[in-house]
């Protein structure tokens, strides 16, 4: 009896000999069959095609690297949503041979990479270029807004960056983003210096106009007094006023240069605040955005979908969309997202 002995091409070669069968051609024979059937292979590689194949070995190891840590993850969190406050810890030293902070990475890589409907084994990774990642480099991605990591995941990719690269890529990013809102904070600072100016400058116009009109009204009666030789008590009386008047507006003119003064120092004096506020400034900006786009998208999805002639492929679609409705609502439960 014979076995055959199959190439990488997953065809039978050649026949060796059963043990104990000494019909066949021997052991000779089956050594020199496996010499040529690997001269073959050889024959048929070329660099190229070794590279092309040890690239491919490489992205599918960090795949299920990564698909594993997150997998991880998941069952961490699973276990630590069962376990009664303040055990998490204890258990963790335990019953499972990781630190505190691996175990912590595990399950934020899995809140924020993971793939909710999971996979064949368990929870993915929910981004096929994210997939592509080592481990380290996965981690060190969540140290950006969600929007730029697959950005930063292409060019980890493109570039072929190492780890101190991708540290010092990132460190450039966050620079250019504090930058950014260095600059949008001094704007709104700005803003706002201008909009307390420009109310202080209101103000006083109001109250001057004001004045502007009650010392006209006085120099024209005083005038005509004059004119009329209205008696000398009430021409005293209306230049009593007149000068009244005109002294009220000349400290009012003095009293708005004080408060302005003012006003521009205790601005400059104030440091700007470039961190909680403006950040989540920009995010809601950002959100805003997002939110009606997607708004817009899925008023575009339902008219599809309504618009429909066949019965079958209107139910097909609204079952797509209630499912990824339904993903959406599990995402927000995985990332605590719930609504007060």
């Amino acid at each position: 009896m014979t076995v055959s002995i199959i190439s990488e091409k997953g065809l039978a070669k050649n026949t060796v000999p059963e043990k104990g069968n000494t019909t066949a051609a021997g052991p000779a024979a089956a050594a020199q069959d496996v010499v040529v059937s690997e001269k073959d292979k050889l024959e048929n590689e070329t660099p190229a095609t070794l590279a092309a194949e040890i690239n491919q070995i490489t992205n599918q190891t960090r795949r299920f690297v990564l698909d594993a840590v997150i997998e991880i993850g998941r069952r961490l969190c699973a276990a630590k949503a069962m376990l009664p406050h303040g055990q998490w810890e204890t258990w963790l030293k335990d019953s499972i041979d990781y630190s505190l902070n691996s175990a912590q990475n595990y399950m934020r890589l899995y809140k924020q990479y993971g793939d909710p409907q999971g996979g064949l084994w368990g929870a993915r990774v929910a981004n096929p270029i994210i997939g592509q990642l080592e481990y380290t480099k996965a981690l060190a991605l969540l140290s950006l807004p969600a929007e730029d990591r697959e950005e930063f995941a292409h060019k980890i990719i493109n570039d072929n960056l190492s780890n101190r690269e991708l540290a010092a890529a990132i460190a450039d990013k966050k620079a250019a983003d504090e930058a950014r809102l260095r600059a949008e904070a001094e704007a709104k600072a700005a803003r706002k210096r201008w909009e307390q100016e420009e109310k202080l400058r209101k103000e006083n116009d109001k109250a001057s106009a004001k004045l502007d009109v009650k010392i006209m009204k006085l120099e024209e009666k005083l005038k005509k007094a004059q004119i009329n030789a209205t008696s000398e008590k009430t021409i005293n009386d209306l230049k009593a006023a007149l000068d009244q008047s005109k002294a009220a507006a000349n400290s009012m003119a003095a009293e708005y240069e004080k408060e302005l003064s003012k006003l521009k120092a205790e601005n400059a004096a104030k440091p700007i605040d470039t961190t909680v506020v403006d950040s989540d400034q920009v995010l809601i900006n950002h959100f805003e955005a997002y939110f009606e786009s997607a708004k817009t998208n899925f008023n575009g999805l339902l008219a599809s979908v309504n618009g429909m002639q066949d019965d079958n492929n209107r139910k097909k679609y609204a079952g797509a969309l209630r499912k990824f409705l339904n993903v959406l609502q599990s995402r927000l439960e995985q990332n605590n997202l719930k609504p007060n």
